[in-house]
């Protein structure tokens, strides 16, 4: 079987939070009903997912270490909250996002409608699509059709 390491990245606040959770779930529903048939199992990977601090080096520098590399593709959920401030960028989830780029590795951008103005900027500086949300419904939707994607791709 087929193991796809997905990184899911966001903002620690409430909300962004929720959408975090979401994904989780969201992958394994897809797991349990499909992963047999399809012989592909998704793997989550991220901060408060898989990743422990390593002595002296920030959280950031870990997870960047710790997932980045190791992920297929990344989910990005950006909200209204951007995140804390790191290393010279907006956000950690930023920050994260430019390495994956930097890797030439697959970066899915999801922009809940209401924070379109907070991120856009960085969006355009990278020249990335993103897929816009506005409920939990339709971001989950959004996500099992990546996975489906991803899946379908692997039957050819």
């Amino acid at each position: 079987m087929t193991q796809y390491k997905i990184m899911i990245c966001s903002a620690m606040d409430d909300e962004t939070e929720k959408y975090r959770k979401l994904a989780l779930e969201t992958m394994s529903h897809w797991n349990e009903i499909n992963s047999s048939a399809r012989n592909i199992v998704f793997i989550a990977t991220g901060q408060n997912i898989n990743t422990v601090s390593d002595s002296g080096v920030s959280a950031q520098e870990s997870i960047n270490e710790q997932s980045l590399k190791e992920s297929s593709e990344g989910i990005f959920i950006f909200d209204e909250n951007l995140g804390t401030p790191v290393n010279g960028y907006s956000s950690g989830t930023e920050e994260e996002l430019v390495c994956f780029l930097k890797m030439n590795k697959k970066a899915r951008v999801y922009l809940n409608k209401k924070g379109t103005s907070c991120i856009k900027k960085i969006l355009t500086d990278k020249d990335i699509l993103y897929s816009p949300y506005q409920s939990k419904k339709e971001f989950a939707m959004l996500i099992r059709d990546l996975l489906d994607t991803i899946a379908n791709s692997y039957l050819k």
